[in-house]
């Protein structure tokens, strides 16, 4: 993984787990709310898993927030 790559992925976890926790959500409770494994949960916030398209869409829809706003600091 390239160190573009790298940063992005940190920064994209930082922005799941902010919103995340602005909601007083635990990680099951935003696995649960979007449809995915608490572990995928953890991972992305992690940062040692990229994201699918299709999870960057239900992760901000089940957060209440345009998912580009997860990707936010991302060049």
């Amino acid at each position: 993984m390239g160190r573009m790559t790298e940063t992005a992925l940190a920064t994209f976890a930082a922005n799941v787990r902010r919103e995340r926790k602005r909601k007083e959500w635990t990680q099951e409770d935003l696995g649960f709310a979007c449809g995915i494994n608490v572990s995928a949960v953890s991972r992305l916030e992690r940062a040692t898993r990229e994201p699918l398209f299709a999870t960057i869409v239900k992760l901000g829809n089940a957060l209440g927030i345009p998912p580009k706003q997860l990707l936010d600091g991302i060049p």
